[in-house]
Parts: C-alpha cells; sequence; structure tokens
C-alpha cells in the first residue's frame, strides 16, 4: 500500500462506499476528487466528483478547499505517486479518510458506466441517482434508468 493512502477500491467497492454513504448520519457519499488531467476530467468523469490538482510542493487544490475536512474522500488518479501526495495534503487540511480508486479510470467507467458523464453533460455534476444498496456480483441488477 502507498505511504499516506488509507485503501484501494475496486469499481464495486467505490459504487457501495458512494450508495452505502448517502443518507445521514454517515455525513453523506464521499467525496471524490478526480487528480487526473483537465481533458481527461472534461472528457468523462464520475458523476458529483471534482477535478483537483497536486503542486509541484505537494499541496492539493481545488474549487471546494475546505470541503472535505472530516469527510471520507476517494481519489482518482493516474498514478499512486500523485494519490499518494495528494493524500497527504488532505490528512493535513483534516480528511477523515482518503482511499483512491486501484483501477484505471477506464476500467471503473466499463464497469459502472451509469456513475460517469461526460464532463460537458448536465449530469457530470450532480450525484448518481439512487440505486439498489449495493450491489452483489452475479445478481440480478437493472442498471440505469434515466
Amino acid at each position: 500500500m502507498t505511504t499516506g493512502l488509507t485503501a484501494g477500491l475496486t469499481s464495486l467497492d467505490l459504487f457501495n462506499e458512494l450508495q452505502s454513504r448517502k443518507n445521514w448520519p454517515h455525513g453523506g457519499p464521499p467525496l471524490v476528487l478526480d487528480l487526473r488531467s483537465v481533458e481527461s476530467f472534461s472528457e468523462r468523469r464520475i458523476r458529483g466528483s471534482h477535478h483537483a490538482v497536486v503542486g509541484e510542493d505537494g499541496v492539493l487544490t481545488t474549487p471546494e478547499r475546505a470541503a472535505w475536512a472530516g469527510r471520507t474522500v476517494v481519489l482518482v488518479a493516474d498514478d499512486t505517486e500523485q494519490a499518494s501526495a495528494a493524500a497527504a495534503s488532505l490528512r493535513g487540511a483534516g480528511a477523515k479518510r482518503p482511499l483512491f480508486l486501484a483501477e484505471p479510470f477506464a476500467a471503473f467507467a466499463a464497469a459502472r458506466p451509469f456513475l460517469t458523464a461526460a464532463g460537458s453533460s448536465s449530469k457530470a455534476g450532480k450525484r448518481p441517482p439512487a440505486y439498489p444498496s449495493c450491489i452483489l456480483p452475479g445478481l440480478l441488477y437493472l442498471g440505469d434508468i434515466e
């Protein structure tokens, strides 16, 4: 496991994390920060995610600077070194539990297309719709009803 990171999530783990924490008393869903390039983020992203940048000094910059205090944060990055630097910055700023997507974004998008949207889509900034509380592999799932 990479220094500074709490745990790696598969696409199924991330889906279940988003679903299990969507309501009180869990404090809402985790904040998803996408560290990929602006071009990649603009092309396709996890619905409700925010773009963030790790500077040369290791400081994380995002429009929602204080939004992660006391929250679980999920990092989407091209490499674990980038995610580790972001996790260290988040912990220093009071984030509760930095997690990271342990598989490439393309694999996540292929496995859970209903949780992604084109960056220019009106759905991109919205949280994913309510789905069953979790997905159990091998059982019936009807997919995106929107």
